[in-house]
This record gives structure tokens, C-alpha cells and sequence, in this order.
């Protein structure tokens, strides 16, 4: 049976713009695993596939929808390179050569799958790119989280956001007026230039699709 990816509030880093990428990414990855798994026949894949979207656009592949799952990805990873040169990161460099390393290992599955033509998306597949995903935003995102909002003036257990109380549960409109973004505005107003930086990065970054 599949094991299902539900996104978690624990894995929040409390920065709206790159939170949200990640649950998009999550539920994206989710509705792959559900229209493409062994359970599923080629019919019920086919009608997901093109469910409420009109055109020819729909993927109606595996590996279609595996390729646009890697575009949203890649347009992630360039928003959050942004973010780290905004806010000067001093691990900037290794943190964008992990991108690198990460699209490299999802383009080159996409390609055995494309060659092989792959259609069900199997507990084996799911679980590689499963990890995969998670071991980036749970593991290897926080350490730049907590640069973050260090320089928004949260020092110690308040730098990061599955320890301040609420903080990653809030909604976006919650954030903007609770005590969560008051600390980090007036922190980042005692600090100068890569603070002020973070906060409008931060919080006011647009969506990416």
C-alpha cells in the first residue's frame, strides 16, 4: 500500500514565502503518488491527470508529471538562492551546490523512468524522492532558518521557528499581525542592512506559480 505524504506544521521554518513553496511541493508530490501508484488503474490515472484542467497541457504521463514536478522544484530552489543571497548567507555557495546535487538526482530518475517508460510511480520511486525532499526542507533549510531570524533579532531558542510558540501554525495573515512578526520587525530594526533585507524577502516574496 502507499505510504502517503501529509505535510506536517513541525517542518514550517516560519518564513511564509519558502513555507509555502514546500507544502506546495509536498501536496504536489502527494498527487503524483496518488495518480500514479500500483493501486491505481490506467484509467483512474488518466481522468486524475486531466481532472479540472482544460487543454492539451494536461500530463498525462508519468513522467509528464514527474518533469512538472521538477520545474515547480527548480523554480524553488532558485527563489530560495535569491533569499540566501539577500540576507548574505555565509554558507550561500554549498547551500545552492545542494540544489545542484538534488535536481541532478531527480532529473537523472526522470530520464531512467522516461527510457524505461515507467507508468506507475512505485513504492520505491516514491520513497527516493520522498526522502529526498524532506531530508532538504526538515534538515538541510534550517540552518539557514535560523541565520534568518537571528538577523530579525531572535537569538537563541526563539531563532528557530518550531520553537517559538504558534509561530508555525499561524496562517499568513496571523504572522503579519501576531507577536511572532512584531519580534522579528523590531529586532530587525535594531540591526541594519541585511536585516531590514530579510524581513521585506521574507515575508513579502510572491508566490511562484
Amino acid at each position: 500500500m502507499t505510504r502517503l505524504l501529509a505535510w506536517c506544521n513541525e517542518w514550517s521554518l516560519g518564513i511564509d514565502a519558502l513555507d509555502e513553496d514546500h507544502r506546495a511541493l509536498v501536496e504536489a508530490l502527494t498527487d503524483i503518488s496518488l495518480r500514479y501508484c500500483p493501486q491505481a488503474s490506467a484509467l483512474v490515472r488518466g481522468a486524475r491527470a486531466t481532472a479540472g484542467v482544460s487543454g492539451a497541457g494536461a500530463p498525462v504521463s508519468l513522467v509528464e508529471a514527474l518533469s512538472g514536478f521538477g520545474e515547480k522544484l527548480r523554480v524553488h530552489c532558485r527563489r530560495e538562492d535569491a533569499f540566501l543571497r539577500a540576507i548574505e548567507y555565509t554558507e550561500r555557495e554549498q547551500h545552492e551546490t545542494q540544489h545542484v546535487a538534488l535536481m541532478a538526482t531527480f532529473d537523472s530518475l526522470v530520464q531512467d523512468y522516461r527510457g524505461r517508460a515507467i507508468q506507475v510511480f512505485d513504492a520505491v520511486g516514491q520513497e527516493l524522492v520522498r526522502d529526498w525532499l524532506l531530508g532538504h526542507i526538515v534538515s538541510d533549510d534550517r540552518d539557514f532558518a535560523q541565520v534568518y531570524f537571528a538577523l530579525c533579532g531572535l537569538d537563541g531558542a526563539d531563532a528557530t521557528p518550531r520553537q517559538a510558540p504558534g509561530y508555525a501554525t499561524r496562517d499568513a495573515a496571523s504572522r503579519r499581525s501576531g507577536p511572532g512578526y512584531a519580534a522579528s520587525y523590531q529586532g530587525a530594526q535594531r540591526n541594519s542592512g541585511n536585516a531590514s533585507r530579510a524581513i521585506a524577502i521574507g515575508i513579502a516574496m510572491p508566490k511562484p506559480w
